[in-house]
């Protein structure tokens, strides 16, 4: 008998498609038959690296099999590239010297198809904590180079979400794009499945576990509980203008007036609190920005940058957290962001402009004109010639006023 005829080797249950860049385990049966001769399995090794690479820790090298013997091991095979795969990619040494030869595993095609897993990135950002649930972001980052058509994701366990999308669709997924949702979830850990398709070819699902990570920087806060009343801090604010004035802004009734558009303000907390260890005020995204300041001890400063700049008062409440010993404490600083006076005759002027034509034509050449924007538009705008035309000059201080009056009978509404 040859060696060649000395054992068998056969793949058990190989799949028929497999994802590019993800371990593949391969389930390898060798058999001596009874008749046969010893064989000595000496190693074990991929034909093509660069189509397919082995990890073959588990293969025992110089091993004995006897006639009569079945040896099983299972490798893993990380495809290097996509496509359909029709040859033999594994080979196994048996024997030494003249008797040694390599016999190939016999491997039916397999499609090697992008990886979802590889592709898209998944983060989970715990918010909050209730009594039997936890509120999470999570956002799926797709880091690939592959476009996803019908791109689904289905989050679980379905029986413990208690609020948010359980499914998700896109009809594209594409490179760089970002989802991002909410949802309220009573378990350990998520549940994820994702799937899509390439090229009218499906390449999924594939499923994942996430654990459910904890609230950051309150792991001892105690379980949120609903009509639970905040255990509230308190603190000496102070606000300043942020230029060489520094002028103290002073609140009314608890709350700080300040200016949009850009405007700049320093902001220092001083805790009540003796043994207070760190303060964080938290910004309201694409309305006020807040970042650290070197402050004294005991207190801690914050550059705050007011970008709203709507044309009527907005009340903003903003939320800071003091640590201490026995827990984080939550207080809250209250603005009423005002328009600026330039942005309101801005839009006076517009719409001033706006009421003929002749405004119109007027207005805009003097805005793309490269010199002065004010000297220009005065200019523009005092071309009295009839009295229409002093008529829509004064219509821009008419509107002005209304824009004022509107402003002031609004502001008790909007602060109480």
């Amino acid at each position: 008998m040859t060696p060649a005829e000395a054992i068998t080797i056969e793949l058990l249950n190989p799949p028929e498609r497999v994802h590019v860049h993800e371990p593949v385990p391969l389930h390898l049966v060798i058999r001596c038959p009874e008749e046969g001769n010893p064989t000595e399995l000496r190693s074990i090794r991929s034909l093509k690296n660069e189509i397919a690479e082995l990890d073959a820790d588990l293969f025992e090298r110089d091993m004995l099999i006897l006639p009569g013997e079945v040896y099983r091991c299972t490798i893993v095979a990380y495809f290097r590239v996509t496509g359909i795969t029709r040859e033999p990619l594994i080979s196994v040494y048996t024997g030494r010297d003249t008797a040694g030869r390599n016999i190939v595993v016999p491997l039916p095609p397999l499609r090697v198809v992008p990886s979802l897993l590889n592709e898209v990135q998944i983060l989970a950002d715990s918010i909050c904590t209730y009594e039997a649930a936890t509120k999470l972001d999570i956002t799926l980052v797709h880091q690939g180079l592959t476009q996803f058509d019908n791109f689904r994701l289905t989050l679980g366990p379905t029986d413990s979400l208690r609020a948010g999308i359980s499914d998700q669709r896109r009809q594209i997924f594409a490179p760089h794009e970002q989802i991002k949702f909410t949802t309220v979830i009573q378990a350990s850990a998520l549940e994820l499945e994702l799937d899509a398709q390439v090229n009218g070819e499906r390449v999924g699902p594939v499923r994942m576990h996430l654990p459910v990570p904890p609230v950051r920087d309150v792991q001892t806060t105690p379980v949120f509980r609903f009509l639970e009343p905040k255990k509230l801090t308190q603190a000496n604010v102070q606000i300043r203008t942020l230029d060489e004035a520094s002028d103290a802004i002073l609140p009314t009734a608890g709350i700080y007036t300040v200016y949009g558009g850009g405007a700049r303000y320093r902001v220092e907390i001083t805790p009540a609190h003796p043994h207070a260890t760190a303060v964080k005020l938290r910004g309201v995204s694409g309305t006020v920005e807040v970042t650290d300041m070197p402050a004294d001890p005991g207190s801690w400063v914050f550059q705050m940058v007011v970008l709203n700049n709507g044309v009527l008062t907005t009340p903003v409440a903003l939320h800071f957290d003091v640590l201490t010993p026995e827990g984080p404490q939550q207080g809250e600083l209250n603005l009423s962001v005002r328009p600026r006076s330039s942005k309101l005759w801005l839009v006076a002027v517009t719409a001033g402009a706006a009421v003929t034509v002749k405004g119109a034509a007027a207005v805009v050449p003097a805005i793309l004109s490269p010199g002065d924007l004010w000297n220009n538009m005065g200019a523009a705008l005092m071309k009295v010639d009839s009295m229409w035309d002093l008529l829509q000059l004064l219509s821009i201080f008419v509107v002005r006023g209304v824009l004022w009056l509107v402003d002031l009978v609004s502001r008790p509404f909007q602060d109480g």
